[in-house]
């Protein structure tokens, strides 16, 4: 399971989220203890004078004159009547006050320091929390501190703090998460804003081999966006002049080669050499079939223009049929329709070639077609040797012939599959070539009629 994204805005988020979580449990264990810090301190002091003076007042006594000494002193007089407590309370103010107040303490005297609500106590503790709870709208709690005398007997002492004080720092922690809160939602949207035009732009890049007459894209965004989307026009609008220009070449090249290629024939045909007339009628026939297949493999690369919706199992039940008119075995199956866009004429040169492949070289075809709602695949499988695996992507190379079966002893020019395949991209498809054991199948996917073009 990855964690790393694998976007770039992901990306920054994880890192602007990092350096923020981090700098605020930073700056939030700083207040935190300043403020713990401050507010025990200003709790043991007052503890502190009132332990110190108590306990020196008393250790002056005699035993019988203490409580007489304590009477009168108020609802938070010192206590000589409670016992030592086995097991006070555990908290964590209780413990930070009882380290704040062990560092005040002059004298090396045992002590021990709890925290406890007023209605602990009852009575006058009550009355306490009752009003301050009025006055004040907020709760109350005792420190309670506990102090051994020279004789042994049990000093005890009441301090009544606000809760707030002795509590973790909640609006400390709500006004941190707000403000996390505020900046993530800040930067998503920045980052969102930044990743967009890139986002765009690697759509276009994606699409451009489909569409290369794709409107320019908008230059807008920061400097460094706006370079590369003028960069990408730029780009788009050389490869268009470059085909545009290829393709004049090739109307040419073509009829000037159709000139001299009729020229030759005529005047093969005036041969007295019955033999040698036949020899140079056939390799004219070949030179013919070579530059039509040239020029059809070079115009395979041009995108398809204005792609309309076509149903390709008419398409292929009229290639089966003429295929068995030239006694080719092929069988079909698949859906009643399967819609897709492109261009008739063309996709009926790419899947006549692979059915033409696979009843030369397999005996015999087997086509299968599957339509859903992103797509169309069409599988094409022959009874034949197969293709080493080595060749499977070399085969779609210009010339490029197997020593094997596929030769040119058996016919061709080394450029059906690749004419195929540069249709099948030219329609924003795909086509592969696997060996199944038991010979060789061609999948060509094409996108569906219901798939959106950008």
């Amino acid at each position: 399971m990855r964690l790393w994204p694998q976007t770039l805005m992901g990306r920054l988020l994880v890192l602007m989220l990092g350096g923020l979580l981090a700098a605020q449990l930073a700056a939030g264990w700083i207040l935190w203890q300043d403020r713990s810090r401050m507010t025990l301190g200003v709790v043991v002091s007052g503890l502190a004078e009132r332990l110190a003076g108590s306990l020196d007042e008393l250790e002056t006594l005699a035993a019988d004159d203490r409580r007489d000494r304590l009477r009168g002193r108020g609802m938070l007089r010192p206590s000589l009547d409670q016992p030592w407590r086995d097991d006070p309370p555990e908290s964590y103010a209780a413990r930070r006050l009882e380290q704040v107040l062990g560092e005040r303490m002059t004298a090396d005297r045992p002590f021990q320091v709890w925290v406890e609500a007023p209605e602990e106590q009852g009575g006058r503790y009550t009355e306490m929390q009752r009003r301050h709870q009025h006055h004040h709208a907020g709760a109350l709690r005792l420190v309670v501190v506990q102090a051994h005398l020279d004789d042994g007997s049990v000093l005890t002492l009441r301090q009544p703090v606000p809760a707030d004080a002795l509590s973790w720092p909640q609006r400390l922690l709500a006004a941190l998460g707000v403000f996390t809160l505020s900046v993530l939602v800040i930067a998503g949207l920045a980052v969102r804003g930044l990743t967009g035009p890139l986002r765009t732009l690697a759509r276009a890049a994606e699409n451009l081999g489909r569409d290369l007459n794709h409107p320019p894209l908008p230059e807008q965004g920061s400097r460094e966006v706006r370079q590369a989307t003028r960069a990408f026009n730029a780009m788009q609008q050389r490869l268009r002049d470059n085909l545009a220009q290829r393709g004049r070449m090739l109307e040419a090249v073509s009829h000037d080669l159709k000139t001299p290629i009729t020229r030759l024939r005529l005047r093969a045909e005036m041969l007295p050499d019955e033999a040698l007339r036949e020899r140079f009628q056939r390799d004219l026939a070949e030179m013919e079939q070579l530059v039509h297949s040239t020029l059809d493999f070079m115009r395979g690369d041009t995108p398809v223009q204005d792609p309309e919706p076509l149903d390709l199992m008419p398409l292929l039940r009229a290639l089966v049929h003429e295929t068995a008119e030239v006694g080719g075995e092929v069988a079909l199956t698949g859906p009643d329709s399967a819609w897709t866009l492109g261009e008739p004429l063309a996709l009926k040169r790419c899947l006549g070639n692979l059915l033409d492949n696979a009843v030369r070289y397999g005996e015999r075809a087997q086509v299968r077609v599957s339509a859903d709602g992103t797509g169309v695949r069409v599988s094409i499988r022959d009874r034949g040797p197969g293709i080493p695996e080595a060749d499977l992507e070399r085969i779609f190379d210009p010339y490029y012939r197997l020593e094997a079966s596929r030769s040119a002893a058996t016919g061709g020019t080394g450029l059906g599959l690749g004419i195929a395949r540069n249709i099948a991209r030219a329609h924003g498809g795909e086509l592969a070539l696997r060996n199944t054991g038991a010979g060789l199948e061609a999948v060509i996917t094409l996108p569906s009629a219901n798939t959106r073009r950008d």
